[in-house]
């Protein structure tokens, strides 16, 4: 009797959580209304790293070690009724056409499978493009639901964001050089996103060295909430380098975010804030200055972190649709 009533309650959850997205959508009046000749896209791939071991070191520094990622990655093809179709690096590469602009979503921490499935739709609503447009949208799925204890869980994730970096420069090097890619990193999302330009640039992040072409393609970084030390973007900073590989940048941060004001104290930070909360200073950024642009929505959300509330912002919601989709930025 007890094991139904669970069942039942588990089953009970499931659709709550289904119904809360639909209202989500349904009551947002940003994501809702869209151009009549705007429609979503079909073309959704998912990427899964959430059965993979960390690699070590001396795994990831092999000559072929980024074709062995990309041949090991586990890659679905969604359609539109919902359902997976198992894929292919290889063919995910074939199918695509040189107009056929690849965006990339990382989602953040504490976010399970079919939760990471369902959130993207927020950016897919948000990313409506023109008929004419062609857009492919990748689902980056990582291991970060929740572990016990909130020490553990930041130093957790901290250490897998730098191997899902790995993954996902790997993932990036095999694309065409002139592919017109957007990784859309939301808190630490944003940091799988830059140390993956951060290998594509120097062939280094963290402990990580890997062996890839000098030739890859140009990408545009969309961060939301950023959990990345401000630090990493001064040009006297080995992680700078990664800005040579972004044609433009854009940050949406919240200076009064609560979930970040004790950021300085998480690992790796070395004392530094986080993106999102402390603009970067055009000196700091050198002659990359002119790539990067920040906005701040303390104003409009008040000390949230939430994704979700970022994008009940039409300002927000504008800015990420113009940069995702590779329009002209002054």
């Amino acid at each position: 009797m007890r094991c139904k009533i669970q069942i039942r309650l588990s089953s009970w959850k499931c659709v709550l959580a289904v119904a809360s997205a639909v209202v989500l959508f349904v009551s947002n009046p940003v994501l809702a209304k869209a151009d009549s000749n705007c429609v979503e896209t079909n073309d959704v791939w998912l990427v899964s790293t959430r059965c993979r071991c960390v690699p070590t070191p001396a795994e990831v520094c092999q000559a072929n070690a980024a074709e062995q990622i990309v041949d090991s990655l586990s890659i679905s093809q969604i359609k539109p009724d919902g359902k997976m179709k198992a894929s292919s690096y290889d063919k995910f590469v074939r199918t695509l056409t040189p107009d056929t602009i690849v965006c990339v979503w990382v989602d953040g921490n504490r976010v399970d499978g079919d939760y990471s499935i369902r959130r993207s739709w927020l950016i897919q609503k948000a990313l409506k493009v023109q008929s004419s447009q062609k857009l492919r949208i990748v689902i980056w799925s990582w291991p970060s639901q929740t572990v016990a204890g909130p020490v553990k869980d930041i130093q957790a994730k901290i250490c897998r964001t730098e191997a899902e970096a790995v993954w996902l420069a790997s993932y990036l090097a095999g694309l065409p050089s002139s592919q017109p890619v957007t990784i859309l990193g939301y808190s630490l999302g944003a940091r799988i996103a830059y140390g993956s330009l951060s290998l594509l640039a120097s062939q280094s992040f963290a402990k990580y060295q890997l062996p890839l072409p000098t030739e890859t393609c140009q990408v545009r970084l969309v961060f939301i909430a950023p959990a990345v030390p401000n630090s990493w973007l001064c040009h006297d900073h080995a992680c700078s380098l990664a800005l040579t590989k972004v044609q433009r940048m854009l940050i949406l941060g919240n200076r009064r975010d609560k979930v970040l004001k004790y950021f300085p104290y998480s690992p790796g930070a070395n004392g530094n804030l986080a993106l999102a909360v402390s603009a970067v200073r055009p000196d700091c950024l050198g002659e990359h200055a002119t790539r990067v642009q920040q906005y701040d929505f303390s104003q409009q959300i008040g000390r949230s972190h939430k994704v979700q509330d970022y994008l009940q912002v039409p300002a927000a919601v504008r800015l990420i649709r113009h940069y995702s989709l590779w329009n002209a930025v002054d």
